[in-house]
């Protein structure tokens, strides 16, 4: 049976119902404070390292050899040449051998996975943007 609203009132008078609603109220602080702090560099840094090391891991990667791969793309995108602003650099792979080809800005990611990592449908793009 679903609470009537006074007696969802009583509850929340009576000791047990104030003790829940704290820890109600403490954890929505605390959700807010990790927000806030992601918006700092530092939590912007730590949020990205993390998210960084768990891409590493999904691709069989390690932190060596992603740093080896971004000297060798002098710290840019392999397609666009920009440089990443405050994220890191996306690990591309071939998800059919698992081989990996390069390292890409967020963008050029989501472009080549909308494209179905297929370079004819590529083409036809580029002759498209070309022909306008």
């Amino acid at each position: 049976m679903p609470w009537s609203l006074k007696r969802r009132q009583e509850y929340y008078k009576s000791p047990r119902g104030r003790d829940s609603l704290s820890r109600y109220e403490e954890s929505a602080d605390r959700k807010e404070s990790k927000r806030l702090y992601r918006q700092t560099p530092k939590g912007r840094a730590i949020l990205t390292k993390a998210s960084r090391d768990a891409e590493l891991r999904q691709v069989g990667v390690t932190e060596r050899q992603y740093q080896r791969q971004l000297r060798n793309q002098r710290g840019m995108c392999a397609i666009c040449n920009s440089l990443p602003n405050g994220t890191s650099l996306c690990v591309d792979h071939d998800h059919m051998t698992g081989k990996i080809r390069g390292l890409l800005c967020h963008a050029c990611n989501i472009g080549i996975a909308k494209f179905d990592d297929d370079p004819n449908v590529m083409r036809r793009a580029i002759i498209y943007l070309e022909g306008s």
